[in-house]
């Protein structure tokens, strides 16, 4: 069977081991134990540690998921006489199944990994909750942006909501208040515009946004946009010290030395951290460090 190429095979196969998942790993540990060569008790140990990770049980676990929503298609695609009508209904289906379980049974698909490792004494690290969710949710805010999704509802209030959540300091009150307006008419003027549906992804729509110009007439969203495009190298830390940026080193202070507005940036961006110390203590460390000329 692990020899078949087609897919129901592997289907089986995946349902197979997770079924037979403990079983197999006494065989290996035996093998470890009282295996016949070195060699052949080594690889046993690299598959032993490989399928006792946490990772190789979440990919086992999506694999059988995602297997089984596409096996009636494949059934389907592989007989002898094929209606092309009812194959592209199928697509469409399995193409709306697999974003469905993306959306509701992802949380699912996490508990039963976590649930599958304990039982099997399996360590499943921190995941940092605060900063996953966090992290999803921004990228649902910010998911009407893309032009797929954009073609099928341009949902203005998540994206108001995304710069009131995560983008606070980017965006005056004032400019929050137009984004809405501007958003309403970038949704009738943009989105239904022609060549907006031939569009893809958000780092073309940024290009194409510069290229006709409508960069400048929706320069609120466009800056939006230009956040969201900066998620994978952006942290919190950075998009507040770039806002910070703009407000320590101005027009009529930019000669200032890298040093003091490395010092002056992060006494800005850390100023919750900065209010908890009082002046007496800076005096009283600055003192303590070393002596001083000049006695306080």
């Amino acid at each position: 069977m692990a020899g078949d190429t087609r897919w129901s095979s592997h289907l089986r196969s995946v349902s197979s081991l997770i079924k037979i998942f403990g079983p197999a790993c006494e065989v290996l540990l035996k093998i470890i134990d009282v295996g016949t060569t070195s060699s052949q008790r080594a690889k046993a140990d690299s598959v032993y540690q490989v399928m006792t990770s946490v990772e190789f049980v979440f990919i086992l676990h999506l694999m059988k998921e995602t297997m089984q929503i596409i096996d009636h298609l494949y059934q389907e695609l592989q007989s002898k006489s094929q209606n092309i009508l009812n194959a592209m209904n199928l697509v469409s289906s399995t193409k709306a199944s697999i974003q469905q379980y993306r959306g509701d049974k992802w949380d699912d698909l996490l508990t039963n990994v976590k649930s599958f490792c304990e039982k099997r004494n399996i360590d499943v690290p921190d995941m940092n909750t605060r900063y996953v969710e966090r992290r999803v949710e921004l990228l649902i805010l910010g998911s009407p942006l893309d032009p797929r999704a954009a073609r099928e509802s341009f949902r203005i209030n998540d994206i108001c909501q995304l710069v009131n959540k995560f983008y606070p300091q980017d965006f005056i009150d004032f400019e929050k208040e137009q984004l809405e307006i501007e958003l309403n008419h970038y949704k009738h003027n943009v989105v239904q515009h022609s060549s907006f549906q031939a569009l893809s992804n958000i780092f073309g729509l940024c290009q194409w946004l510069v290229s006709t110009r409508k960069s400048t007439i929706y320069q609120l969203v466009f800056r939006v946009i230009v956040l969201v495009l900066t998620l994978p190298v952006s942290t919190a830390a950075t998009e507040r010290a770039f806002s910070a940026m703009n407000i320590v080193k101005i027009r009529i202070r930019n000669k200032i030395e890298d040093e003091f507005l490395m010092n002056s940036l992060i006494v800005y961006i850390e100023r919750e951290v900065a209010a908890t110390i009082s002046i007496d203590s800076i005096i009283d460390g600055f003192r303590d460090s070393k002596t001083q000329r000049v006695p306080f």
